[in-house]
């Protein structure tokens, strides 16, 4: 073979961005690439571009439709291989020797490997990691996507005679590199090359800015059906290989509007038309296919059934070989012995295990029962009715069946197991089982382990192994533990390994009690900082920390007040988490909160042995079982402000059934703050929503910038508001200063809104204090927020301004806004002008009608929220913690 291979890669300029291209071109010269091996491709509008390539000495090509790049492009590039890639993109390192190498020592048109979005992992490099070579005839499943982490020979790309895809602006790329596999017959993996990508993945934790576009979901069809033609044209029929791409593309269309992600781009009629065109799709695919797509089965279960039609129709079982199998179509699509048993959580309470664990598995409970069997004896288990739903466009697909068991662990000097099994009529069959959750305890490692009482588990042949537990016992699992982490090939599990050695070295520094307070880590002032400062004076002996993201706006605050605070992350922070008592938190996923995150958190799951107690950011009247329920985060008691929020949380839902005693009405901390200072304010503070931020560069961290934001009727309407000449003028006329303070969550969106001297906007990530811009405001104006009941806590009036344009995020609870709402609601823009006019003219007094339904809504009104919450935890501490058998 030629020995002197030629590469050629075009770096193409997508978003006027010099600083990427710099990137690029700095990361391509460390690799010893020279300037004959690149060109800037850029749009020929980007004139600064040009003139930085220009004074650069920079070769570049100019496009007017960027899928010219990829099929006119080539014919003037004399390599052997071309590369197309972003500005931005980077290349690890020695990638120049190592491919050189490759594309001399192995023949193919095509070669490519592994993909990153900074440090994240991509669920599609699983596809090629192990593969020497892939040959699509015979493995049609390991498809590959992203054209910018291949070098394609030129030979191949001159077989692709098409000129342009003018019906695409999303989905070029994809389209073109389906083809050439198609044409190719296969790919080349390059194990020690990675790509690490500067656009977002389509399965990483970041959210696609693309799907806020309509165009981006008919550009998703779009492509489907040339791939589909092309394909017929070639060889007569639809390549399996291009049958998994496609379902791949819809599958992830479908996962960016699950649940809180939903865009609410597909509604009504733009809805209906895609099942429709989604069915259409579906009938060209085979049902083996739609099934092994990797993913999320249900989802691929669910989308066999809308080929089909049989969304409404039962679920038909059938037994095989002693097997159980859901079948379709005729065909067995599930077996029910595949489909693993996933532990969400385990406690141990008053000598017995209670596992809660969920089956994503098509479950009827009339024809299937799933239990337990210890010692012989079988223990079926109880559904619960933890929220599971899993919905697509705000429709649910399907329901995860969820249960309890509750197994009393008897003293024996024998092995004893527990193994689950699922039983039909005619069969039973043994499940294997998951450990999904920081809280499970377990993980499937070999040598992880849990010391509850006086039982060590384990996870042994598809079973839960239960031993007798000793201080020798135990200690000889920790060396096990620790030895088999310090000789892992990772790299996290070798830290996790030398923090477990310095735990257990540390460990009597850390005798007296341990609690915890957090807020939103890069953001105090709320109920956590409230509590943790009440807390901090009582003379109980206990030690008490409070959590915050060093170099933050609040720790700085701290300093210059002298308050004592631990830096989020650091190793003083980890042991004092894995060593605590109780853990006070405002948010969800309390282990996250303390920095044990995906990568670690599994190494420690023995530790997490805090109790831990919510008490919450906002209220929750909302119906949001799926952001917060006992069992995410085993909460042992959950602190209210209202009875309507103690009947709200009641829903079995919430999963405190049989756990009422941990909801406890005390008020909130931060209103102990809330005393009238009113300084003649509107204070205008609509909540978020969901579907229209994007998510933080990294936990801890405020929100990034959505370009797409400025077309939202969100930001029309409130943009449209804050710049209405006659409310204005009445706030003048009147005395009234006007400000809008953004949500955490849209504070990036401040520099969207046209300003006016009139109108003060306020980041609430910046510099601010809630309490002092709540107490000094005169009215407030929110649609959701939680907020509300702060300022009503206070007699303060509130409009609530629910406009058609913008459903809220979550579905209505307990508390609802026509009949108990503590103002009045206004649904359009002239109605609330109207509204607060009325009340600037009349000196914001609140009605008499709102005024009782406050006093109906608070159970306390009295400013003594921390001492009622210190009380009720000291006598859980004092009662109900003596029964806590966790080995400390």
């Amino acid at each position: 073979m030629n020995q002197n291979m030629h590469f050629y890669i075009a770096i193409i300029s997508k978003e006027n961005n010099i600083s990427n291209i710099s990137l690029t071109i700095n990361n391509l010269k460390k690799n010893n690439c020279n300037d004959n091996e690149y060109i800037i491709v850029i749009n020929k509008e980007d004139q600064d571009v040009k003139k930085f390539c220009d004074e650069s000495n920079l070769k570049y090509y100019e496009y007017e439709n960027i899928s010219e790049v990829y099929y006119n492009l080539p014919k003037m590039i004399q390599a052997d291989y071309i590369s197309f890639i972003n500005a931005g993109d980077t290349y690890s390192e020695g990638f120049k020797d190592k491919l050189i190498n490759q594309l001399n020592s192995k023949k193919d048109n095509l070669f490519i490997f592994p993909i990153l979005f900074d440090t994240s992992k991509y669920s599609l490099n699983k596809t090629i990691l192990k593969e020497k070579e892939i040959n699509i005839e015979k493995k049609p499943e390991k498809i590959w996507i992203h054209l910018n982490s291949t070098f394609i020979s030129k030979k191949i790309l001159d077989k692709i005679n098409e000129q342009t895809n003018d019906n695409l602006k999303y989905y070029i790329e994809e389209n073109l590199l389906t083809k050439i596999i198609s044409l190719n017959g296969g790919y080349t993996p390059i194990h020690n090359i990675k790509l690490i990508s500067i656009r977002h993945l389509e399965d990483s934790p970041e959210a696609k800015k693309e799907s806020y576009d309509i165009i981006w979901y008919k550009n998703i069809f779009n492509n489907i059906k040339d791939i589909f033609e092309f394909s017929k044209k070639r060889y007569g029929i639809i390549l399996q290989y291009i049958q998994y791409s496609s379902i791949y593309l819809i599958k992830n269309l479908i996962n960016e509007n699950v649940n809180s992600k939903n865009k609410h781009i597909l509604v009504d009629e733009k809805l209906n038309e895609f099942y429709k065109a989604t069915k259409e799709i579906l009938q060209n695919i085979d049902d083996e296919v739609i099934m092994k797509t990797q993913g999320n089965k249900l989802t691929n279960f669910y989308l066999l059934r809308l080929k089909y039609g049989y969304l409404e129709r039962d679920i038909e079982y059938r037994e095989f070989e002693n097997k159980v199998h859901v079948i379709n179509n005729d065909k067995m699509i599930f077996n029910a012995s595949d489909t693993k048993i996933k532990i969400l959580l385990m406690d141990y309470i008053d000598k017995n295990l209670i596992i809660t664990a969920m089956y994503p598995f098509p479950f009827d409970e009339k024809k299937l029962k799933i239990y337990a069997k210890y010692l012989d004896n079988k223990i079926y288990a109880d559904k619960n009715y933890v929220y599971s739903d899993y919905k697509a466009f705000g429709m649910k697909l399907y329901e995860n069946y969820c249960f309890d068991i509750k197994i009393p662990l008897k003293t024996d000097k024998q092995k004893q197991y527990i193994e689950f099994f699922l039983e039909s009529d005619k069969s039973t069959v043994k499940l294997d089982i998951n450990f999904n959750k920081p809280l499970s305890r377990l993980s499937n490692l070999k040598y992880s382990y849990w010391t509850c009482g006086n039982f060590t588990l384990n996870y042994r042949q598809q079973s839960i192994l239960i031993m007798e537990n000793s201080k020798l016992r135990h200690t000889k699992r920790e060396i096990k533990y620790i030895c088999s982490l310090l000789h892992s090939k990772k790299v996290e599990a070798r830290k996790s390994g030398a923090l477990r050695i310095l735990y257990n070295i540390t460990k009597p520094l850390f005798r007296k009690e341990i609690w915890l307070f957090e807020d939103k880590i890069y953001k105090g002032g709320d109920n956590g900082e409230y509590l943790y400062t009440y807390a901090s004076k009582q003379k109980d002996g206990i030690k008490k920390y409070y959590i915050l993201k060093k170099n933050c706006i609040d720790a700085k605050r701290f300093k210059k007040e002298h308050k004592k605070y631990v830096k989020f992350g650091s190793l003083r922070h980890k042991l004092l988490f894995l060593n605590s008592n109780i853990v006070f938190q405002t948010h969800t996923n309390v282990i996250k909160q303390h920095s044990f995150d995906e990568k670690s958190e599994k190494y420690f799951r023995d530790l997490y042995n805090s109790d831990n107690m919510c008490i919450q950011h906002g209220l929750t009247v909302q119906y949001i079982p799926h952001l917060t329920s006992r069992i995410s985060d085993n909460l042992k008691q959950f602190f209210l402000a209202s009875p309507i929020e103690k009947k709200n949380m009641e829903n079995k839902e919430y999963a405190y059934e049989g756990h009422l005693n941990c909801l406890k009405i005390t008020g909130s901390p931060r209103y102990d703050g809330l005393k009238n200072n009113d300084k003649k304010i509107i204070l205008i503070t609509p909540t978020w929503r969901s579907y229209l931020a994007l998510p933080s560069p990294g936990y801890g961290q405020s929100r990034i910038y959505n370009d797409e934001f400025k077309k939202s009727d969100y930001f029309k309407i409130y943009n449209n508001l804050i710049n209405n000449k006659k409310l204005i003028n009445v706030a003048k006329e009147n005395g009234y200063k006007i400000i809008y303070l953004l949500h955490p969550c849209t504070s990036s969106q401040i520099n969207d809104y046209d300003k006016n001297e009139n109108v003060e906007l306020i980041a609430a990530t910046d510099n601010m204090n809630y309490e002092d811009i709540l107490t000094k405001s005169s009215l407030m104006i929110t649609d959701y927020s939680g907020v509300q009941f702060d300022f009503a806590y206070m007699y303060k009036p509130i409009i609530y301004f629910h406009p058609d344009e913008l459903p809220p995020s979550h579905d209505e609870g307990e508390y609802k806004y026509e009949t108990m709402a503590l103002g009045e609601i206004v649904k359009t823009n002239d109605e609330l002008v109207e509204a607060l006019c009325g009340y600037m003219k009349n000196k914001c007094k609140i009605k008499d009608k709102y005024r009782e339904r406050v006093d109906k809504f608070f159970k306390y009104h009295d400013y003594n929220n921390c001492k009622r919450i210190y009380d009720t935890i000291m006598n859980f501490r004092n009662t109900e913690g003596e029964n806590n058998e966790f080995i400390k």
